[in-house]
């Protein structure tokens, strides 16, 4: 009687191990980041650039929009549509004007995704 309740147990834990990869691998993700240096002072009217990634894990075929800020000014809206697998780097530009505030944040956001990576910058 106990080896049979035994064997029940590790069946079920078994099949609670089994069932939770499974699940899990039906998963999918977005990965969203930057793949360059990121400028870290930036001075009045001249032009930085930085770059990042968008990685389609999501297990299929994805449109992804996205937009670059430099609150409250939009620098670009963009679209992409990534098979899974697939990755598209985005190498983006931005102006810093005359008038500067000090820090300053750059956004890059998946509206669809919910997503936002930012770096901030101080002008010299």
């Amino acid at each position: 009687m106990v080896v049979i309740a035994l064997i029940l147990a590790m069946l079920i834990i078994t099949l609670v191990i089994i069932f939770s990869i499974a699940s899990e691998n039906k998963k999918g993700f977005t990965e969203l980041y930057f793949l360059s240096d990121l400028p870290k002072t930036v001075e009045a009217n001249k032009e930085y650039n930085f770059s990042f990634a968008i990685s389609n894990l999501e297990k299929k075929n994805m449109d992804y929009y996205y937009i670059v800020n430099e609150k409250p000014n939009e620098i670009k809206q963009g679209y992409v549509n990534l098979n899974h697998g697939e990755i598209e780097i985005i190498n983006q530009k931005f102006l810093v004007g005359n008038k500067t505030e000090s820090p300053m944040k750059i956004s890059v956001q998946l509206l669809n995704k919910e997503q936002e990576i930012h770096f901030w910058v101080n002008s010299k």
